[in-house]
């Protein structure tokens, strides 16, 4: 096969003029292109669909002057239903590639649509991301997430659906690991602003892509390991933007043989449905911590303080195992907020939960009682070893001023203990004596610890 530029010979000129040409002798022409050395005279038609050239077709002889008149109609006609049978293979092939696309298009939708129900079940963002990336699995999809956190305005990626064992040789690779990494929209370069990450993308270049989130890599070598995260060199990578309205949650990208630079428009759909799902999940989140959390100190409320409070007790009595209770209450907070204001008063109240959130394990409940007053449930903990811990906790609230508003303020405290014994067989019963305890070491003097019998 020899190729011809536009303008270019016979075959060129003819192609770009649309009009045939015979050549009784090609000697005689200029700048003439040979292919055959025999070739005298030579017939050139092109090969026309509505005054489109989608081609030439040429007819060659040894002798001069051979081709008439009559052959170039003939040859025209010829070119003619040449053109016409191009044309009917190309519009079989677009229309055989559209169903293809098509069918494609369908079967993504549907099987997104499936990725889409599983998610809404989901009731938590942690919960959501999991189900994201699992699903996606299933239709031979890989995908890597950052979450947005807002308060600090960063990007922490979260989770990727990397095989584990291809992950690890990846980080390996660029000498990073990947999940909890973050990067702010200001450490990036100016090529990708802020607008950018609220557009879905196809990534032209997944190692550019890599180069900017992972700056210290080197590009050379990420070159070589892109394999190890499923990159061939068919696969389009598209970085779609997880959002609600105007809020911006984090970014996915989402990879694989699956999905190519035509099913953006669907998969920029399907991200917005994550966007509502996980705007959702956090509306549910934030009402599951009004409905259990104190909203001035972060404390348990007195409601879920007692309902997840009773649930140990019985597993306590069940099992004959040890149980104590604390009840805390800060010495003459009342002239706190005379003469600091009340302002300053609940800062003290926080630094006060804090420090007894603080001063225990993870097992135990810490929950606002009220007013001043916290309660501290101690499961498996008899009086023994809770004596020493509320002693501690006395003694660092005494000796520490707590710093709130550019000032030292110095609080005590008062505590009562009192542990599940026989005659004890109900929760509020021992949160009773815990109170009764407490009252007993402010009648002695208060900043001390009290039990009760």
């Amino acid at each position: 096969m020899v190729k011809v530029r536009l303008g270019e010979g016979v075959t060129g000129q003819v192609a770009e003029t649309g009009q045939p040409q015979r050549i009784g002798d090609v000697h005689s022409v200029r700048n003439y292109l040979g292919v055959d050395k025999r070739t005298v005279s030579e017939l050139c038609v092109p090969i026309k669909f509505k005054e489109r050239v989608l081609g030439v077709i040429n007819a060659e002889s040894t002798k001069k002057n051979v081709f008439t008149v009559d052959d170039e109609r003939l040859l025209a006609t010829l070119a003619g239903q040449l053109a016409i049978a191009i044309e009917q293979l190309r519009t079989a092939r677009a229309e055989r590639q559209w169903l293809d696309q098509l069918a494609h298009s369908n079967n993504l939708i549907y099987s997104l649509a499936h990725i889409t129900t599983h998610v809404e079940k989901a009731l938590s963002v942690d919960e959501i991301i999991r189900t994201l990336g699992e699903e996606l699995q299933k239709i031979n999809l890989t995908c890597l997430m950052a979450v947005h956190e807002t308060e600090h305005r960063l990007f922490s990626i979260n989770y990727t659906s990397i095989k584990p064992e291809d992950l690890r040789q990846f980080e390996a690779g660029i000498g990073i690991s990947i999940i909890n990494y973050t990067f702010s929209l200001g450490d990036l370069p100016s090529t990708l602003d802020g607008n950018d990450f609220t557009q879905p993308l196809v990534i032209p270049s997944p190692e550019d892509e890599l180069q900017v989130l992972f700056p210290r890599s080197r590009k050379t070598s990420l070159a070589k390991i892109l394999p190890e995260a499923g990159f061939g060199p068919e696969v389009e990578l598209l970085r779609l933007p997880l959002m609600f309205e105007e809020n911006l949650f984090g970014i996915l990208w989402v990879w694989g043989n699956a999905i190519a630079k035509t099913d953006l428009p669907v998969m920029s759909i399907f991200a917005k449905q994550v966007g509502i799902s996980l705007e959702r999940a956090r509306l549910f989140e934030e009402v599951q911590s009004l409905a259990f959390t104190d909203p001035l100190t972060g404390l348990n409320n007195r409601r879920s303080l007692f309902e997840f409070g009773r649930i140990e007790f019985s597993r306590a009595h069940r099992m004959k195992r040890p149980f104590c209770c604390m009840m805390l209450d800060i010495d003459y907070f009342k002239q706190v907020n005379d003469r600091y204001g009340h302002q300053v008063g609940d800062q003290v109240l926080q630094e006060f939960a804090n420090r007894c959130k603080n001063s225990v394990r993870e097992v135990d409940l810490v929950g606002r009682y009220g007013g001043e007053e916290v309660i501290i449930i101690l499961p498996e903990t008899d009086l023994i070893t809770a004596l020493p811990v509320a002693e501690r906790l006395r003694k660092s609230i005494a000796e520490s001023p707590m710093k709130v508003s550019n000032r030292e303020i110095t609080v005590t405290v008062s505590i009562g203990v009192a542990q599940k014994d026989e005659y004890t067989i109900h929760l509020e019963t021992l949160v009773a004596r815990a109170d009764q305890a407490m009252y007993i070491a402010k009648h002695k003097g208060r900043n001390q610890v009290a039990t009760s019998k």
